[in-house]
């Protein structure tokens, strides 16, 4: 059996924590971590490089940083947590962290990610005062598309272009819990994919009646090279036609108007064209022609893996904030929903896949001093 030769060490230096990870004999010193794409090739013989992220935070205006993470991709790792891997030291002070499979990590390695991969980050003993972020990769070849998701002040994502080196990203923690400043956040969360694979990244899908007609909506991250989005619509939710299609304008948001709406359901999906010729959906989204009672809903039901889908209908605009607890009572997912009024729908991404069971979604709308519960079933992945 091949043997590689490979440590993780752990330092402890006030007030940076630092990982020197080795690989086959090179030493890299690092401080903030994240996850990369694909290795690049060496041009020097074309032996690939080992794609590394670091992440660091700091003080704003300050050289200084107070904690970092490190996360590399490559070939000869796994995707698994094993003893390639480092779990995250407690510092003193303000703390950033990976959270991977309810494990708290200072340092992981992974497979090259080929289809998308998603970082989570946790942090904690934030102050309420600006920090900066720094994103400081390695060997990053083309190809790469990172979306950074602030929940807290911009939920709709961010496109970050790591092939061009360092970059830094500020943010301020308040006094609203949201912000990151009480106890253990997870405000930040770090989308990755190849960008050819995909022509556009979907927020959400949503439609509302206006009048006699219906007004479908939906919200995009980051478009790559899209040739247009076609609105398609359906009467059962399987068999769908083209009813429209709109050019692409760099925006974050698009609407089409179906002046002449099915009677009873419809049900409404966006299809993406890229100039690569790959293809991407949205959910699907449904509305009724007639009156149709406001409510909450969640499908499919069963669910199975790491997501589901929240069906908003004829909802106030605002903030949902989502919990999802286990049998126990232990909460295993918190997020929310920033809806914009009307119908909608939003995959709901839990990172990683539930143990088949029955769970609690709870549920706090806008405005409301109650709460309400659904009860969401995940099916057995094994």
């Amino acid at each position: 059996m091949r043997c590689i030769r490979r440590w993780l060490l752990l330092l402890y230096f006030s007030p940076l924590s630092l990982f020197a990870h080795q690989h086959t004999g090179t030493t890299v010193l690092n401080g903030f971590n994240t996850s990369v794409i694909s290795s690049s090739t060496n041009l020097n013989g074309g032996v690939p490089l080992i794609v590394k992220i670091n992440f660091r935070l700091y003080p704003q205006g300050s050289s200084t940083s107070l904690d970092g993470i490190l996360l590399v991709f490559d070939q000869q790792y796994f995707n698994y947590i094993d003893n390639y891997d480092g779990l995250k030291i407690n510092m003193p002070g303000e703390n950033i962290a990976m959270l991977r499979n309810d494990t708290i990590l200072g340092s992981e390695s992974r497979q090259p990610v080929t289809e998308s991969d998603t970082i989570q980050f946790l942090t904690w003993g934030l102050q309420q005062k600006t920090y900066r972020l720094d994103f400081i990769p390695q060997n990053i070849g083309p190809g790469l598309t990172a979306i950074l998701i602030d929940s807290f002040a911009n939920p709709s994502g961010e496109v970050i272009d790591l092939s061009a080196g360092r970059v830094s990203k500020e943010f301020t923690v308040t006094s609203d819990p949201r912000s990151g400043g009480l106890g253990f956040s997870r405000r930040f969360t770090l989308l990755l994919r190849p960008a050819s694979t995909l022509p556009v990244h979907f927020m959400n899908i949503g439609v509302n009646k206006i009048g006699s007609y219906v007004q479908v909506k939906w919200k995009v991250a980051q478009e790559t090279d899209v040739q247009y989005y076609e609105v398609e619509r359906s009467a059962d939710g399987r068999n769908f036609s083209s009813i429209g299609k709109i050019i692409p304008e760099g925006a974050q948001a698009y609407s089409w108007n179906d002046i002449s709406p099915l009677a009873g359901y419809s049900f409404y999906r966006i299809k993406a064209k890229n100039a690569a010729g790959n293809i991407k959906y949205t959910n699907i989204a449904k509305i009724f022609s007639g009156n149709e009672a406001a409510g909450i809903s969640v499908f499919p039901n069963p669910a199975t893996g790491s997501s589901f889908n929240l069906q908003m209908i004829q909802k106030e605009k605002g903030r949902y904030t989502l919990s999802l607890l286990d049998v126990s009572g232990r909460i295993v997912y918190r997020g929310f929903a920033e809806h914009a009024g009307g119908n909608a729908v939003y995959t709901i991404d839990l990172l990683s896949a539930l143990p088949g069971g029955s769970y609690n979604l709870v549920i706090a709308e806008p405005g409301k001093n109650s709460l309400s519960t659904q009860t969401l079933l995940f099916k057995s992945t094994k």
